[in-house]
C-alpha cells in the first residue's frame, strides 16, 4: 500500500517498512570533533538579503527576551566526556561573556528608545 503524500502526518516507517532505528549507526565508528562550530561566537538571524541581522528582542517582547540564557549554541556537546576539554570550557565561558555583553547593549538601547521617534 503506497504512502499518502501528506506532510502533516507522521510516518514513522518508510515504504520499505524501515524506521530510523532499523539500521542504527555502528557504535565502533569514531566521532571526530574539529571544533569548527566553536569559532563562530554569534548565531544571528539572516535578513531577507542573506545578511546577518541583529534584532533587539527587548523592544518586542521583554518577558520572552529575559528568559533566554544567551549560552553559545555549541555548549551542549561539552557535557559529553569525549568532547570536553579545559580549553573548550574556557572558550565557552569567554564567548558567553561576549554574548552577555551584547545583550546588555541591547537592553540599554531598548530603554533609551522612544516610540514614534523618527530618529
Amino acid at each position: 500500500m503506497p504512502m499518502d503524500d501528506n506532510d502533516e502526518l507522521l510516518h514513522f516507517y518508510d515504504i520499505q517498512g524501515e524506521s530510523l532505528y532499523t539500521n542504527p549507526p555502528s557504535p565502533n565508528t569514531l566521532t571526530v570533533d574539529h571544533g569548527l562550530d566553536e569559532e563562530k561566537v554569534w548565531a544571528f538571524r539572516m535578513s531577507g538579503y542573506n545578511q546577518s541581522a541583529v534584532f533587539n528582542q527587548y523592544t518586542r517582547n521583554l518577558l520572552k527576551a529575559g528568559m533566554q540564557s544567551n549560552v553559545p549554541h555549541w555548549g551542549l556537546k561539552l557535557s559529553t566526556p569525549s568532547f570536553y576539554r579545559e580549553e573548550k570550557y574556557a572558550k565557552f565561558f569567554q564567548q558567553w561573556a561576549y554574548r552577555v555583553g551584547l545583550e546588555n547593549i541591547k537592553m540599554r538601547h531598548a530603554t533609551e528608545i522612544r516610540s514614534n521617534d523618527p530618529a
